[in-house]
């Protein structure tokens, strides 16, 4: 298999079988281009340019209808969650009040 390799704008090199190929900044193999971002890259600080977005047709997952129905079962589900733990919580509360009263009784029972 001919590959045709250039690594940080060398000379263009025609190899045969496979290599490891090794680059400091980038490398283009068979027409492809890859960057190591490992390294420092020299830029200067500016405004980000807004991303460009090109819908060509109805997609249902970013329409506003099925949002709408996914934040409502995320809201459904999370107060599923929390009347769980209040009524947790008031069950423990209950054990709690439960376990003090009967050693109230215990009490007056022995001194009397």
């Amino acid at each position: 298999m001919k590959s045709r390799v250039s690594t940080d704008d060398g000379p263009e090199i025609i190899t045969n079988g496979t290599h490891l190929v090794t680059f400091r900044f980038s490398a283009i193999i068979n027409g492809t281009k890859y960057v190591n971002q490992r390294e420092i890259l020299n830029r200067k600080p500016s405004i980000a340019r807004p991303p460009l977005l090109n819908i060509v047709s109805h997609d249902p997952v970013l329409s506003m209808p099925q949002l709408h129905r996914m934040n409502n079962v995320n809201l459904r589900v999370i107060q599923d969650d929390k009347d769980e733990l209040e009524s947790t919580d008031s069950f423990n509360t209950w054990i709690i009040v439960g376990v003090a009263l009967s050693v109230i009784l215990s009490g007056f029972i022995i001194i009397w």
